[in-house]
């Protein structure tokens, strides 16, 4: 098996990727967040329709039935 040698920068993002993500993560919504969100949330929310083209008819048909 061929020796796979890291650079220092390569390492040290591996070991330390994970670790952010956990935090990051972890870390619940600070509340006036939540709340500006809840306040504009139907000015958030919107629907996106766009056209999906398929070979297989049937495979359009579950996605197709969810949005009827």
């Amino acid at each position: 098996m061929k020796n796979q040698l890291l650079q220092h920068s390569e390492l040290q993002q591996q070991l330390v990727q994970p670790r952010r993500l956990q935090r990051y993560t972890a870390k619940p919504p600070r509340p006036k967040a939540e709340a500006r969100f809840l306040q504009r949330k139907n000015q958030l929310d919107r629907m996106v329709y766009s056209q999906l083209r398929l070979t297989d008819p049937e495979l359009g048909q579950g996605p197709f039935q969810r949005i009827q």
